[in-house]
């Protein structure tokens, strides 16, 4: 039997995050544990670096127990459980947050937990540093997570080993669930999303917590495994794997005051394209995680029908080897007064160079070309429909209007239904009709006053028969037309 340490100290050069040091090699990062990012390289403690005194360094780790067999009271030796009225330990339940209040209650490994430190002079997170002792053995096989419910949508878990963990290793879609998921990085005070064969970026480190999101609910497994052979060590790992036909398009949002100051920020959005994605909802998808610890300041979604209705996307998947324009919604969801809003991308350099990418506003005359500007500011938070991300895959594409759109259908060719995304600039009165080949309505799919924004058309085929079908679109002195598909 060993005993793990965790050292939580203030670093001298800003934010570092976590690093562990073990001996076999380097190994990769630990979002969310810390206000930084770790590095996990072999020897038997975890270093979580402060920022030397420049700011407050309490939040939320999201965490998980690297050992087989753990409780609270691994924890209440090392962390002040006192320092709060409430608990400074929860676990999730798959429908809400269960404070842990006693010394006896079990860390199940596999399963995530929040621990809150709090760095002030009750609690403080010192230069001498704070450890986290897990006495006891790491699991040395398959760590098997049971109890998943059906009918809940997130479940919080974690990486049980004393290394790091391959997300790809792990069969989340094949067990109904998506292959991206969310971290919470109190170092950004906002989530991070990590995708299934991202490169060496999937990499989860030990210890490392995150929320696994069921793809649909009441179906999938109520199992998970984490796979003793998905363990990384030995070798680096970062750049370690190849990132297939995979490129993300990161996204921030600051709410700023009117000297400039930054009061709130999102940095969890993103685009991700893959050859294995469809125009659709699909498992590369990722729904905004709304949970009490986030909610509040500012948010920047990518809204997307999924199963009839439009949900509020913090990751939005597409093809990569698609052809001609594609077009992403942005919304900007603000609950704090702010002087103005800037959006910026961190980095392109993932996207192939050949592609174009701009950011439309309808308020603006101008595109703003991504590759020749950082960044983005307005003086307000843009009304639903007005913010769209426009990527022009080839040199002959011509940027689309800013106006009402009727998307392609997914899927198409289709069996028994479909689904179409509806752009709205404005509130408009809409019509969506389907027709067959010889002009005889057959349904009215959508008729009314919509409110600017996405919507979502989905069109009910089981009682058709094969053949080629028409949707129509008419808003305001707009017609435009979409041909489906029914195969046999």
């Amino acid at each position: 039997m060993r005993t793990l340490l965790i050292s939580i100290a203030i670093g001298l050069a800003g934010i570092h995050g976590a690093q562990a040091q073990y001996a076999g090699g380097p190994g990769h990062g630990f979002a969310g544990a810390s206000r930084g990012t770790a590095h996990l390289s072999y020897s038997g403690a975890h270093t979580l670096s402060g920022t030397a005194g420049t700011r407050n360094d309490n939040g939320w780790r999201m965490l998980a127990a690297p050992v087989a067999t753990a409780t609270r009271a691994d924890l209440s030796d090392d962390v002040n459980m006192t320092a709060a009225s409430g608990s400074v330990v929860y676990t999730h339940n798959g429908a809400d947050f269960t404070a842990v209040s006693s010394d006896a209650a079990p860390l199940p490994s596999g399963r995530g937990f929040l621990l809150y430190l709090y760095d002030d002079a009750v609690q403080t997170v010192g230069s001498a540093g704070l450890e986290l002792d897990f006495p006891g053995d790491p699991p040395s096989a398959d760590v098997g997570v049971t109890g998943l419910g059906q009918a809940d949508q997130w479940h919080l878990l974690g990486n049980p080993f004393d290394v790091g963990l391959d997300l790809s290793a792990v069969d989340l879609v094949g067990q109904g669930f998506q292959a991206a998921v969310q971290v919470w990085d109190p170092r950004l005070a906002s989530w991070r999303t990590i995708t299934q064969d991202a490169g060496s970026s999937d990499v989860l480190a030990s210890m490392q917590g995150f929320f696994a999101e069921r793809a649909t609910l009441g179906a999938g497994a109520a199992a998970l495994t984490l796979p003793y052979a998905g363990r990384t060590f030995g070798g680096t790992l970062i750049g370690g794997k190849t990132s297939g036909l995979s490129a993300t398009l990161p996204l921030s949002l600051r709410a700023l005051d009117a000297s400039g100051r930054e009061i709130a920020a999102d940095h969890a959005a993103s685009l991700y394209f893959t050859h294995s994605a469809l125009e659709g909802w699909d498992s590369w998808d990722a729904t905004r995680l709304h949970l009490p610890m986030s909610e509040g300041d500012v948010v920047l979604v990518l809204p997307g029908p999924r199963g009839g209705a439009v949900v509020d996307q913090v990751q939005r998947s597409h093809p990569s080897d698609w052809m001609g324009p594609a077009l992403f919604p942005l919304e900007i969801r603000a609950g704090v007064e702010a002087a103005s809003f800037e959006i910026s991308w961190p980095s392109l350099e993932s996207l192939p160079s050949g592609w174009r990418v701009y950011l439309l506003d309808r308020d603006r005359d101008e595109p703003v070309d991504l590759r020749h500007t950082a960044s983005y500011r307005m003086d307000s938070a843009p009304k639903a429909g007005a913010l769209s991300l426009v990527i022009l895959p080839s040199e002959n594409d011509i940027l689309p209007v800013l106006s009402h759109r009727l998307g392609s259908a997914f899927p198409n060719p289709f069996a028994t239904e479909a689904e179409l995304e509806l752009h709205l600039a404005e509130s408009e009165w809409v019509e969506v009709t389907l027709y067959d080949m010889l002009g005889r309505r057959l349904a009215l799919l959508k008729q009314g006053t919509l409110p600017a924004g996405v919507h979502a058309v989905r069109i009910d085929g089981t009682a058709l028969p094969a053949g080629a079908y028409l949707c129509v679109l008419k808003a305001g002195n707009r017609r435009e037309t979409r041909v489906l598909i029914k195969g046999r």
